[in-house]
């Protein structure tokens, strides 16, 4: 005679912990508060760690720019024009010919027609013949505050215009310095010396 297993319909046990009603809605109203008070609090910091940072590797940019130019003038014998647009917020290096060793007032020779034994031999040849212009435009929140060129300086309280800085193909410039800032008014000084034209950057301090 054999005897047949009973089945035990008993349901499990569960934790006292787990339900399946899911979350209540003050559970996830709180969550919702917890949250937005973090946001509160760590947004506005965020934001100007991320703005600080967009300043640095623009100004970083920019000084590299600059010593791209001279270690092209000095590396081609072009004159290498680095031409700040305070308006538009552009920086542009332009490649220009040098001038020529002949005066510009002779009346006997023309432009176009150089005399003997001054002919284009001795001036930049193959690739380096072409006009060269490119354009590095700035972070819509970063503005060129101040520049100066040799004697001639700028602020943004002046007005907006436009300056050229030239590397000469010796290496030297006409020395510069150049303030970028933010809308928090954080900024750096890209400086240029004017006797070997070394681009140098710091961050200006309210000291």
């Amino acid at each position: 005679m054999t005897m047949k297993r009973m089945r035990d319909n008993t349901p499990a046990r569960r934790p006292f912990w787990y339900t399946s009603s899911g979350f209540s809605l003050l559970e996830i109203i709180i969550v919702m508060a917890v949250l937005s008070l973090f946001i509160a609090f760590a947004g506005p910091r965020v934001a100007k760690s991320l703005s600080g940072l967009t300043l640095k590797t623009t100004s970083k940019k920019i000084a590299g720019v600059l010593r791209y130019a001279r270690s092209q003038a000095a590396g081609t014998g072009w004159l290498f024009n680095v031409i700040f647009d305070t308006e538009k917020k552009i920086v542009y290096v332009v490649k220009t010919r040098p001038p020529s060793s002949k005066s510009l007032y002779d009346d006997n020779e023309t432009e176009d027609e150089p005399e003997e034994g001054d002919d284009e031999d001795d001036r930049p040849q193959g690739d380096s013949a072409q006009a060269e212009i490119r354009s590095y435009p700035l972070p819509e929140n970063i503005l060129i505050s101040k520049v100066v060129i040799g004697a001639t300086e700028s602020s943004a309280e002046e007005g907006e215009g436009i300056y050229q800085l030239t590397f000469f193909p010796n290496g030297t410039s006409q020395g510069a310095d150049i303030v970028l800032a933010d809308e928090k008014e954080r900024s750096y000084n890209i400086h240029v010396d004017f006797m070997s034209g070394v681009v140098s950057l710091a961050e200006q301090t309210d000291e």
